[in-house]
């Protein structure tokens, strides 16, 4: 959640508990000065004024007591944090019953004979009954703004959830539209067609059929593919053992592609369409490298609870390729951080390093907003 968002909310709730604490010793000042003058037996003096105001500046001092402990307190259960704020109240009610009766004591003491006693268990008693509703509305009402702005934030990171949820089905759909345009390219499929004719004109049938049905299960698989999260490795390693195939008998002497993923990780949920960018990032680099023939290899690993996936030029030999981040790339790069924000990482090695592009993300990745 964004601070620009947050801050207008922290503002209100920071507003909201100055005018509850004034308006609540406001109160509690005019109630105590309109029961003297009601009582008769003496009227609003200056000692007494000034025990008013001490008692009030007191009660504020506490309520701000009470206020900074449940901002500090980070209990989720509701009867737990209740019990705490009901203890938390009448121990500041007996603390405030005692603070009156000892200024009372003390400014009967400044002003006359002083016969009031330090402490009086019936005053003492009556005060605390009073404070205690006093503290204790505004620990309950504390709580319930609390509340509020906890549950304004949840609804905010919940909204922010299901945006970046609908934002990734969203680049999930555009990568397959991307993947789809690819195969269906005309280029691509010319190259593709021209090739299965000159295997027939060579007298390699069984190589054309071969290739034909490679590219019939790459755009079966494809077409196949779940557009609304995720989907098992072994579904998109499929896919790609297609688009090798095809690749590598397009060009079998300047290209040597190969997957290297243990089968163990074939059931692990990965990000649609997330891999096959790096094999069509391989074969540009593969085809702009100076040098001969190319060894590209796309190398999954489990490193705990992340998956890394790295393709890399494993020629051993000098490229002279310029770097390349096309839009397939990109779209990776977008969609690692719409689905696990900071959680996922993609480097892609400077021409100098060798060709070399790593990714690394959890294993389970963020819900979408239908699960």
């Amino acid at each position: 959640m964004s601070e620009t968002r947050v801050e207008p909310e922290r503002t209100r709730v920071r507003s909201a508990v100055i005018w509850l604490t004034l308006g609540l010793w406001a109160f509690a000042a005019t109630t105590f000065a309109g029961s003297i003058l009601l009582g008769g037996s003496r009227g609003l003096t200056a000692p007494v004024m000034a025990w008013l105001g001490l008692c009030t500046l007191t009660g504020l001092g506490l309520s701000l007591v009470l206020r900074q402990l449940l901002q500090q307190v980070k209990i989720r259960s509701a009867r737990a944090r209740w019990t705490l704020l009901i203890g938390a109240a009448v121990a500041l009610a007996s603390i405030q019953a005692l603070v009156d009766g000892a200024i009372h004591a003390l400014i009967d003491h400044l002003s006359g004979p002083g016969t009031e006693a330090w402490f009086d268990p019936k005053h003492f008693g009556m005060n605390a009954l009073i404070y205690v509703g006093l503290f204790g509305f505004y620990a309950a009402t504390l709580e319930l703004i609390s509340m509020t702005g906890r549950a304004a934030e949840h609804a905010r990171v919940s909204a922010t959830y299901a945006a970046q949820a609908a934002e990734a089905r969203a680049l999930a759909r555009e990568a397959q539209v991307r993947l789809l345009q690819l195969q269906m390219n005309p280029h691509f499929l010319f190259n593709t067609l021209n090739c299965v004719s000159s295997l027939i004109a060579a007298g390699r049938a069984e190589a054309a059929d071969r290739m034909i049905a490679r590219l019939s299960d790459f755009l079966r698989v494809s077409l196949e593919t779940s557009v609304e999260g995720v989907s098992p490795l072994g579904n998109e390693l499929a896919a790609l053992e297609a688009y090798l195939e095809i690749e590598a008998t397009r060009f079998p002497d300047t290209l040597d592609l190969e997957i290297d993923c243990p089968e163990r990780l074939h059931e692990v949920p990965t990000p649609n369409l997330i891999l096959q960018p790096l094999l069509e990032a391989a074969v540009h680099h593969a085809h702009s490298a100076e040098g001969g023939a190319r060894r590209m290899r796309l190398i999954i690993r489990r490193d705990n609870d992340r998956l890394i996936v790295r393709a890399i030029d494993a020629s051993l030999i000098p490229s002279g390729a310029p770097p390349f981040e096309g839009y397939g790339l990109q779209t990776v790069r977008r969609r690692l951080e719409v689905i696990y924000g900071a959680a996922a990482s993609m480097h892609v090695s400077p021409p100098d390093d060798g060709f070399r592009i790593e990714l690394s993300f959890p294993l389970h990745p963020i819900p979408t907003a239908s699960d």
